[in-house]
């Protein structure tokens, strides 16, 4: 398990977004290791949407004020059950991030997502994949740093 990962940092946090040159990055990774050793992950996300498309309309149109919904899974997984993914519900206004998060066998997320999901939304279907590594510098429960790489989507 790592360290603080579902402590409330992750449940509510004011997020600074910065997109670095790989020279950049590295340089500030290599600061970063001075103080904590980097937990690794590849993460796999889909994103869910109303047929419509509102949610990634909105999303589009006003990134500071926006709400995802997501299933994503880590390998290594570092919890305590194998063969599990999160659902999240993710809502952006003005740089705080809040979350409500559901860990759920692989293989229950449509279920689950049905009585996770806001039901003012109504049927959510898949619209986005995401493939990408993570690499998270956490030396406290307070603050972290993570440096997303290699990001690709289907």
């Amino acid at each position: 398990m790592v360290p603080f990962a579902e402590g409330r940092i992750t449940r509510l946090r004011r997020e600074v977004k910065l997109l670095l040159e790989p020279r950049d990055a590295a340089a500030l990774a290599a600061r970063l290791s001075a103080l904590v050793v980097a937990q690794e992950s590849r993460i796999a996300a889909v994103y869910f949407d109303t047929a419509d498309g509102g949610l990634a309309r909105r999303a589009a149109a006003s990134p500071a004020d926006c709400t995802k919904i997501r299933a994503k899974t880590y390998d290594p997984d570092r919890g305590a059950v194998p063969g599990r993914a999160v659902l999240e519900t993710k809502r952006e206004r003005d740089g705080l991030t809040l979350k409500a998060r559901n860990w759920v066998p692989r293989t229950g997320i449509r279920a689950a997502l049905a009585s996770f999901a806001p039901r003012r939304l109504g049927v959510l279907e898949p619209i986005v994949a995401t493939t990408y590594r993570r690499r998270v510098f956490q030396p406290s429960p307070a603050w972290r740093a993570t440096f997303d790489l290699a990001l690709a989507f289907h």
